[in-house]
């Protein structure tokens, strides 16, 4: 009931820009959009306006977006990093103050062309996440097989640890992570974490757990080199599973709650208690693979989202006395509105 009543609450619009600070973000940043639709940036299709949203494209120069930064830091302005828009859940109402889209896509690899040497590859976080794998896949590098067919940036796969199954993490690859942190109150703050330093683990880095936020923007792997034709010949199989698998050519989120430990899979337990085919709203869990919740026609809310993995939650507690705790990330919501599903 409190999940609901605050889900029916959530419809109040963010006006906490003053013209005069729209002014200046717009000389700091001349494409800076306001009232931009979050729907048109996420893979969901869902969520309500960005008060301002910034497309950040430059991958060898940081400063102009640390200007960005630290005007928002001086002005007390709300910041938030979309990533690529694959795994979150953006509410109705938006999200104020500066929403941050990094669209930077070089990769730079140092190879050395001799023998069984790994090679270290240095990527834009705005980088999607196909284009690291199939170029890596073209040098006949193996490790990164699992994510042919992963959505979102490469920053976001290492904010999340991104994996295809649980043995299967992205961070096993990654050796170093560049940002620039938030608040900023200097503009030549960068910072430059080490594996040992990303505490990753299952859908878990440092980055979530931090009081305060770092912008990914370089990430650096190491692969090793394998047979180039064995590397396409596995990357195709395990994308023919994805396919057959996941409803991928629907708006969704991906798995929407995270595979609880030492029991089947989320997805196999919520298709136990007969939850496939669910439906609220224009939101619907999908009959394809139950872990996914699906907006088919387009014109789910997040609300709806909400609503349905609240009832997804509830019903596998009461039947299997399991509790899912959900994969995805929520923006712009109370922290009452979701407290029920963590």
């Amino acid at each position: 009931m409190l999940l609901l009543s605050a889900i029916r609450n959530g419809k109040k619009r963010f006006k906490l820009l003053t013209e005069e600070q729209k002014k200046e973000l717009l000389k700091l940043a001349p494409n800076i959009k306001f009232d931009e639709p979050l729907s048109q940036h996420t893979y969901f299709k869902i969520g309500g306006p960005a008060e301002s949203f910034l497309t950040y494209t430059d991958s060898r120069n940081t400063q102009p977006l640390k200007n960005v930064l630290k005007f928002c830091t001086d002005e007390k302005i709300l910041f938030t990093v979309l990533g690529g828009g694959s795994n979150v859940l953006v509410s109705d109402k938006g999200l104020p103050g500066l929403v941050l889209r990094l669209d930077t896509n070089s990769i730079l690899s140092s190879t050395p062309y001799h023998g069984s040497d790994p090679v270290t590859i240095q990527v834009a976080a705005g980088c999607p996440m196909q284009k690291l794998v199939k170029f890596s896949m073209n040098l006949g590098l193996t490790g990164l097989e699992p994510f042919l067919g992963l959505p979102g940036t490469v920053g976001g796969a290492v904010y999340n640890n991104a994996h295809f199954k649980r043995d299967q993490l992205f961070g096993s690859f990654v050796t170093k992570v560049w940002t620039i942190p938030f608040p900023l109150d200097n503009l030549l703050k960068e910072n430059c974490y080490k594996q040992k330093d990303l505490q990753f683990g299952y859908d878990l880095s440092l980055f979530q757990t931090l009081s305060h936020k770092e912008v990914i923007f370089l990430v650096e792997v190491i692969l090793k080199r394998d047979n180039k034709e064995e590397i396409e010949k596995y990357a195709e199989e395990l994308l023919r599973q994805r396919k057959e698998s996941q409803p991928l050519d629907l708006p969704s989120s991906g798995c929407v709650f995270k595979n609880p430990e030492g029991c089947a899979l989320a997805g196999q337990i919520i298709e136990l208690a007969g939850l496939k085919g669910l439906r609220i709203g224009g939101a619907e869990v999908s009959t394809k693979h139950a872990n996914f919740i699906i907006n088919p026609e387009k014109k789910a809310t997040a609300s709806d989202v909400l609503s349905l993995m609240a009832k997804v939650h509830g019903t596998v507690f009461e039947l299997f006395e399991i509790l899912l705790e959900p994969e995805i990330f929520f923006l712009g919501f109370e922290q009452e509105t979701t407290r029920s599903l963590k």
